[in-house]
């Protein structure tokens, strides 16, 4: 399998990682990617993002950049991909966006979450966010 660039320095690892299980068949139903600020969080999750979503993907693993899910992912536009993200004035994400994430997940149409900074701050809405992806999705 051809090696596929995500743009990432200095952690390809993990986007060689994700590709593979993409390649493979073998995604999991969620990943917490992290790490400090800085190293790529954002960035690999919407790469791997935008190869799962890729309506017509050259090899497995990478995008066409071409099709709907590539011109609306980055733009954090894709209607499926939810991105939540702490409130500037909070110090993580707040029940009331677990709650709605949580709802989102129950819908069939779903297909990408992710959560940035969800978990950098214990606070009531980490312990229920944790029980809602601990356990895949069935359709």
């Amino acid at each position: 399998m051809a090696s596929v660039d995500w743009g990432l320095i200095g952690n390809r690892w993990a986007g060689d990682l994700l590709r593979r299980q993409l390649a493979r068949g073998t995604a999991h139903h969620a990943y917490l990617i992290c790490g400090p600020s800085g190293v790529g969080r954002t960035r690999l999750a919407l790469a791997f993002a935008q190869a799962l979503l890729c309506e017509r993907p050259p090899e497995p693993g990478a995008w066409c950049g071409e099709c709907r899910a590539c011109r609306q992912v980055p733009a954090r536009a894709y209607p499926d991909l939810h991105w939540i993200e702490r409130p500037e004035d909070k110090q993580g994400i707040t029940i009331d966006q677990v709650r709605e994430l949580q709802r989102l997940l129950g819908k069939k149409t779903m297909e990408a979450e992710i959560l940035k900074e969800a978990l950098d701050h214990a606070t009531g809405s980490k312990k229920q966010m944790l029980r809602s992806l601990s356990l895949p999705m069935f359709n």
